[in-house]
């Protein structure tokens, strides 16, 4: 038995559930956090983190389309 291909559904689904940590961990920091160099620090990890997945999955994207020649590269 072959494994299941990896998705773009389930890309999407690990994308999105790591921008939403990043915004629950960035929104407890400012509500709950003193102004600390390590919260500060904190942050701009949690903004690098987030920018970089979503210059992958767009990246990854337009890869898959451009030489598939695929709409949305749906499986």
């Amino acid at each position: 038995m072959q494994p299941k291909p990896f998705t773009w559904r389930l890309r999407r689904k690990v994308t999105i559930g790591t921008l939403v940590f990043c915004a629950v961990v960035f929104v407890w920091i400012l509500a709950m956090g003193a102004d600390t160099e390590l919260n500060r620090l904190a942050i701009e990890i949690i903004g690098i983190v987030a920018s970089g997945v979503i210059a992958v999955y767009t990246g990854a994207k337009t890869i898959f389309n451009l030489k598939n020649r695929q709409g949305g590269g749906e499986q």
